[in-house]
């Protein structure tokens, strides 16, 4: 049952581009290359699944214009419980609030979002209930020298970050021509993908909040936060069902919500 009618950003496409002061993102496809094949390893791609429409927000409390009229009724939490993950049917709830920043004394133009039962980490619609394997949370921001490496399903996939540092002190705000990318070696070709790209950062990171087989087809999915800029977050979610042609994944979601 839904106690309110909102509708927000769908992302089909496999590129986009958000603009908010000087900061800017994009998402695209990166190269690929041959490498050797590894024969310990299943050599499919994964199965897609069928087109269908995505929808990715958190709880909390945002501004009315970020949360426009939804037509969604089969809401879902992601959920984290004693380091499992779950996928279970909610109750999507809200409320009028004050917003500090847009009203006046008495006005409540804000909206707050929670769901029942509460603590869900995400609220979604289009993936289906059940467990999640679990790769990783709150794994952070990934910078250029420092990547991460997990497998799934004996599979090794890297997160890594390329940019050109222009400070002396190395952290986000030095750098510029930002990418995100993900890869991995799929029937023997090394496929490098670009999540996410910026030209510069703005007092913001971008950040790995999930990974995890979201739809459980044995390939990882990711929820990134995708925004380069402090006044604005953009969780973005990645399924790699969705994914066409050579990509690993292809972002179907996109959740901006502004905080100024």
């Amino acid at each position: 049952m839904i106690k309110g009618l909102f509708s927000f950003l769908i992302i089909s496409a496999s590129f986009f581009l958000i603009s908010c002061g000087t900061g800017q993102t994009a998402i695209r496809i990166g190269p690929v290359k041959a490498v050797l094949p590894d024969n310990t390893l299943p050599q499919d791609d994964p199965e897609p699944i069928p087109p269908k429409s995505f929808l990715i927000l958190f709880p909390g409390t945002f501004h009315s214009e970020d949360l426009p009229v939804l037509d969604s009724s089969d809401w879902t939490g992601l959920f984290i419980k004693n380091g499992k993950a779950k996928i279970e049917n909610i109750e999507l709830i809200y409320n009028s609030v004050h917003d500090p920043i847009l009203d006046e004394e008495s006005e409540k133009t804000a909206i707050k979002l929670d769901s029942e039962p509460q603590d869900a980490l995400f609220l979604m619609d289009g993936l289906s209930t059940g467990d999640v394997p679990l790769i990783a949370k709150n794994l952070g921001s990934i910078f250029p020298e420092k990547d991460h490496t997990f497998e799934y399903y004996g599979r090794k996939y890297t997160l890594k970050a390329t940019a050109k540092n222009v400070g002396e002190d190395g952290d986000f705000n030095q750098l510029r021509d930002y990418q995100l990318l993900l890869t991995t070696v799929v029937n023997a070709e090394e496929r490098t993908q670009v999540l996410a790209a910026t030209y510069q950062f703005d007092d913001a990171e971008m950040s790995i909040l999930f990974i995890g087989d979201l739809d459980r087809d044995g390939w990882p999915d990711l929820i990134v936060n995708t925004s380069p800029k402090y006044s604005y977050s953009t969780v973005t979610l990645f399924l790699s069902g969705a994914s066409e042609g050579k990509d690993l994944v292809k972002p179907v979601a996109s959740f901006r919500a502004t905080g100024c």
